[in-house]
C-alpha cells in the first residue's frame, strides 16, 4: 500500500516575485498535531507555557508568536518525510497549472502508482475560487481529493506560509545566515525585533537548519525536478 501524502498549497504575489509552496506531509495527522502542541509556548517573563492562538502569517508577523513559528520550523526537519518546495510561478502560467506540473513530478519521484494517494490543500484564494481549480486539479492530476482551505482554520497551510516567505527572503538576501547570530542575541536579551527584523530572524533560523539537513526544502529556482 502506498504511504498515503497530504500537500498543502500557499502562493506568493509579490511584485515580479510570484510562486507557489508546497508542504508535503506523510501522517498528516500526526505532523498537525505537532504543530498544535507548538503553540504551548513559554511567556518571557514567568516561563510558564500558554497557548497562543494567533495565526501565523508571513506578510503580518507577530513576535509573541516567534516561540511558536520557531518550533514550527524545527518541526518540519524532525518529522519523517516532510518536504517543502518552493516553486516558481512565471508569467504566463496560470495557477491550476503550476499545482499540476508539480504533482507530476513529484508522484513520479515518489514512484506513486495512479490513481494517487495524495491530497492537495489549497490556500483559499478568491481569485481562483469561482473557476473551481481543486475540482480540476483532482481530475486532471490524478488525485484522491483537492480543497480550497481558509488557512486560519489550518496550521499546516500556515506552515507553509511561513516556509515560502523565508526561503523567498533567504533567495533574495544570502547574507540573512551572517545577521541571524546578532538578531538571536537581540531576541534573547529581551530586544523587541521589527517586523522585518523578525523575518530575517526566522529566514536565519531557517538557514541554520537547511545547512545541517538539505533535503527537506528545496527552492525549485535552483533545481530542475523535485528531489526526493
Amino acid at each position: 500500500m502506498t504511504v498515503p501524502w497530504d500537500i498543502y498549497v500557499d502562493d506568493r504575489k509579490v511584485k515580479s516575485d510570484f510562486a507557489l509552496g508546497f508542504l508535503a506531509v506523510p501522517n498528516s495527522p500526526s505532523f498537525t498535531h505537532k504543530l498544535w502542541l507548538c503553540r504551548f509556548a513559554p511567556t518571557l517573563i514567568t516561563g510558564a507555557k500558554e497557548f497562543r492562538p494567533h495565526e501565523v502569517k508571513w506578510n503580518r508577523p507577530r513576535l509573541d508568536m516567534l516561540p511558536v513559528t520557531e518550533q514550527w520550523i524545527y518541526r518540519v526537519f524532525q518529522h519523517t518525510g516532510v518536504r517543502f518546495y518552493r516553486r516558481p510561478w512565471l508569467p504566463g502560467q496560470t495557477k491550476e497549472f503550476v499545482v499540476l506540473d508539480f504533482l507530476s513530478r513529484f508522484c513520479r519521484v515518489k514512484r506513486l502508482k495512479a490513481p494517487f494517494n495524495v491530497v492537495t490543500f489549497l490556500d483559499f484564494d478568491n481569485e481562483h475560487a469561482a473557476a473551481n481549480i481543486q475540482n480540476s486539479i483532482r481530475r486532471t492530476g490524478n488525485i484522491a481529493r483537492c480543497y480550497h482551505l481558509d488557512s486560519l482554520n489550518n496550521d499546516c497551510l500556515q506552515c507553509a506560509d511561513l516556509l515560502l516567505g523565508a526561503t523567498s527572503l533567504l533567495w533574495d538576501d544570502p547574507k540573512i545566515r551572517h545577521d541571524y547570530a546578532e538578531l538571536r542575541l537581540q531576541h534573547i536579551d529581551n530586544k523587541k525585533l521589527t517586523d522585518s527584523n523578525t523575518k530575517r530572524y526566522l529566514a536565519g533560523f531557517l538557514a541554520s537548519h537547511i545547512d545541517a539537513d538539505k533535503k527537506r526544502v528545496y527552492d525549485l529556482r535552483s533545481r530542475t525536478a523535485v528531489s526526493d
